[in-house]
């Protein structure tokens, strides 16, 4: 109600506007009365604490089922509330429903009473854990390659957890994880999207392990791997012989090097460790250093009899490296030398294999610069390989880039350094050679038959072998 009271209104108009004054003042004086009354109402109280919270005090209202515990409502969950070691602490009962939220309360406070209860394991940050389960490969003794493709798949997961506020493991559930792989199979082969989903389990598993959570997230769930197509290209001998031709033009050690993997199956890396020690011309043998299978085996060497096309190669390689440690050396920028790099020896092995017209995926020189050990079959360069020592803040390093392919396109076969190794094995059986003597040349003892611990591959049998290869 308004009164307008005029300046130049008469006398007589005077009283009536008092009383128009003071019956205003009792009726706002009413209304503010009935107002607070409102407010303070039981049924309005209990609405509130139903709520969740009051908006004045900001705390719930509890409800006591145990004499050491209580339960309230914080948002639409339940969470129990109780005092040990002489410290109040609050839970998540991880449930909507007041009857299983009571339940659970109570079996906490009869475990309290019995001094049984154990306090619930704090959270631990997905990329904390990641940090520590990479230190552990590190110290398990994992190449440097394995813990910079484990880093690069992780850092993945640990962005698409970012997006979806998951920030501790122990908050990730199984519709996460297959909303997750739903994401990888729109941008990587299901291939890759299988490894990436697989090391995510690895990590569920750890946690489980160390007591980071009470109960893995992904227990039961199977993965099934996707049928794999060969995208490697395997040389014929032809092949071989052209591509060694084109690598007489360049370093020499280039060629002894492709020529070693070529007439021997080992690998990259092991034939860049060779040591001049390692071949015995004597014997015809060289012994080459088994890095992959070192620690599910425990055999340091495998022995592979040297072809009679391969020695001439050999006694080069000998003479030149005269006293070095290594028998296929390079020279830093300051001149000292070290074993060549095996990453190296691909940006070369592309080039003449090129020239020597097999087909390739992309040169070096296509990407910008030398081959960083990106992959073939996707594109991918592969993120900054996690420091030794762990540093804080802890960072994963550079996130995965997309993949240059398509999912939908078919993958090319192309040639790495490890055809060279494929191309072993093949020519192996087409000469007549047995399983079981070329899985020793190559490394591959790991038969799964019963009887696979008991062969034993003389020297003279292996010679003999290897005699009848015919590259």
């Amino acid at each position: 109600m308004f009164v307008l009271l005029q300046p130049d209104s008469d006398a007589s108009t005077r009283p009536y506007a008092a009383d128009a004054l003071a019956q205003l003042a009792s009726t706002d004086a009413t209304i503010r009365l009935a107002d607070t009354a409102a407010i303070n109402s039981p049924q309005r109280n209990a609405n509130r604490s139903v709520n969740g919270s009051t908006k004045a005090g900001g705390s719930a209202r509890r409800e006591r089922v145990h004499d050491l515990v209580s339960i309230f409502l914080r948002g639409r969950v339940y969470w129990a509330e109780y005092r040990v070691n002489g410290k109040q602490q609050a839970v998540s009962l991880r449930t909507q429903r007041k009857p299983q939220a009571r339940l659970t309360a109570q079996q906490i406070g009869a475990k309290l009473s019995a001094g049984d209860y154990q306090s619930p394991k704090p959270r631990v940050a997905i990329r904390d854990l990641v940090c520590d389960l990479l230190d552990v490969k590190r110290g398990d003794g994992a190449g440097r390659s394995t813990i910079e493709k484990y880093a690069q798949q992780l850092e993945r997961f640990c962005g698409f957890a970012d997006r979806r506020g998951i920030a501790s493991i122990d908050a990730f559930r199984a519709v996460d994880f297959d909303a997750f792989r739903s994401e990888l199979r729109e941008v990587l082969h299901p291939s890759t999207a299988h490894d990436h989903a697989v090391a995510v389990k690895m990590l569920c598993n750890f946690a489980e392990s160390r007591e980071f959570v009470d109960r893995n997230p992904l227990r039961g769930v199977r993965l099934v791997e996707p049928v794999a197509e060969r995208r490697r290209y395997v040389p014929t001998s032809d092949e071989i012989r052209r591509l060694l031709d084109a690598a007489k033009k360049g370093p020499p050690v280039v060629h002894q090097l492709l020529a070693m993997l070529a007439y021997t199956g080992a690998r990259a890396n092991e034939a860049c460790a060779l040591r001049p020690s390692d071949v015995d011309l004597a014997r015809s043998v060289v012994c080459v250093p088994n890095f992959k299978r070192l620690r599910q085996s425990g055999v340091h060497h495998r022995v592979v009899p040297i072809h009679p096309i391969l020695r001439p190669t050999l006694e080069a390689a000998l003479s030149r490296a005269g006293g070095d440690a290594y028998l296929f050396m390079s020279r830093t920028r300051a001149g000292k030398p070290r074993p060549f790099n095996d990453r190296t020896l691909l940006d070369h092995a592309l080039r003449f294999a090129a020239a020597a017209g097999i087909p390739v995926g992309r040169l070096p020189s296509e990407h910008g610069g030398k081959h960083r050990g990106g992959s073939t079959r996707t594109g991918l360069t592969p993120a900054r390989a996690v420091q030794a020592e762990t540093t804080t803040p802890r960072k994963l390093g550079r996130p995965p880039l997309r993949a240059k392919r398509k999912v939908d396109e078919p993958a090319q076969q192309a040639f790495v350094v490890h055809s060279l190794r494929h191309a072993f094995v093949t020519i192996c059986e087409s000469s007549g050679v047995s399983e079981r003597v070329y899985r020793v040349w190559v490394g591959h003892t790991g038969d799964r038959g019963a009887t696979s611990g008991y062969f034993d591959l003389k020297p003279d049998v292996s010679q003999r072998a290897m005699a009848t290869v015919q590259f």
